[in-house]
């Protein structure tokens, strides 16, 4: 079970990575040319200031990824709240993550919406009572399966509502 853990971080650290892995290639890719005086012509472009402040500012968002990337493989905090234990955000606006709450385990959980039964037969006054008209909401983990203890609302609800606790506990 430990190496299908390992697995699985694995290929979620491959498919985050990609995003600061493939500029530096293009980096290395740009100084071997140089160095073979391969694509070494200069080419003078007039453009308006709004088009190179965008250019720069695109230019510097791998690199914002990469410090984001880097922040976030810090360990996940034990606060735990509604049944879940939540990483808080590197960024004041960003919303915390919800994390399964077996204190060994590192997974995201995700939310499975049952909607309610579209026929439901009323047998009188007494069956009336017993109609479900809400959505169940359902948290599982990829490793231990469905989570129990969380309440019956939405992963935007609980994230709000730890999102404020975690500002008061800080």
């Amino acid at each position: 079970m430990k190496w299908i853990k390992n697995l699985i971080n694995l290929l979620v650290d491959l498919v985050t990575t990609w995003k600061v892995i493939y500029p530096i290639m293009l980096i290395i890719a740009g100084k071997l040319t140089n160095l073979f005086q391969f694509g070494t012509r200069i080419i003078t472009i007039n453009l308006p200031l709004w088009i190179l402040v965008l250019i720069s500012i695109l230019a510097f968002y791998p690199i914002g990824n990469l410090i984001k990337f880097l922040f976030s493989k810090r360990n996940i905090s034990n606060e735990k709240l509604y049944g879940l234990r939540w990483k808080k955000p590197i960024f004041p606006l960003e919303k915390p993550q919800a994390y399964c709450s077996h204190s060994d385990c590192e997974c995201r959980v995700f939310c499975k919406i049952t909607s309610p039964e579209p026929i439901q037969i009323i047998g009188g006054i007494n069956h009336s009572n017993n109609i479900d008209t809400q959505y169940h909401y359902h948290y599982e983990c990829p490793i231990h399966g469905r989570l129990s203890g969380i309440p019956n609302e939405d992963i935007d609800i609980l994230r709000k509502k730890a999102r404020e606790a975690l500002k008061k506990r800080k």
